[in-house]
């Protein structure tokens, strides 16, 4: 379950999600009452009304974006299965294992994206093979995070951010 392994777990309602929101959205659970008041402050500017706490943003999610995820749920478990078969074709007929591997006994994998490595010279050559068997696919991820300038700075400067 989210949470278990950490003392915060996030979530996105992104429309594009297992579990997507009609608009943007987010959530946060945690097991620390520390973490639970700084992002209860944080979600509405941080402050009361005469003073700011620290810097922040307006993070509510819209009472319609809330209401979709309540109906949504209910059809959640149900949706996830059928990616879960999905996948298992997908595994069935792909010549190659360049995707996620885990041991299904520890975790569950819920497949927002069943994404799998692929050489980038062969790339559109395997997209163009996919479309013609009437499958969509798209290069979700076209870069690792680890190659963003932004992480290769000096963590000094990371804890600011």
């Amino acid at each position: 379950m989210p949470g278990y392994y950490s003392d915060v777990a996030t979530f996105s309602f992104y429309p594009t999600k297992n579990l997507g929101a009609i608009g943007e959205g987010g959530g946060i659970i945690t097991n620390n009452k520390n973490i639970f008041e700084k992002t209860k402050r944080m979600r509405a500017w941080s402050h009361n009304k005469y003073n700011f706490y620290e810097i922040s943003f307006n993070y509510r999610m819209t009472e319609f974006s809330a209401i979709s995820l309540i109906s949504k749920i209910h059809f959640l478990k149900d949706d996830i299965v059928k990616r879960i078969n999905i996948v298992k074709k997908y595994k069935k007929y792909l010549t190659t294992n360049s995707y996620s591997i885990f041991n299904e006994k520890n975790k569950k994998h819920s497949f927002h994206i069943f994404a799998i490595k692929v050489d980038k010279n062969k790339r559109d050559k395997i997209i163009q093979e996919l479309k013609s068997r009437g499958i969509d696919s798209n290069i979700h991820y076209p870069y690792s995070l680890s190659q963003l300038k932004i992480f290769n700075q000096n963590k000094k400067k990371l804890r600011h951010l």
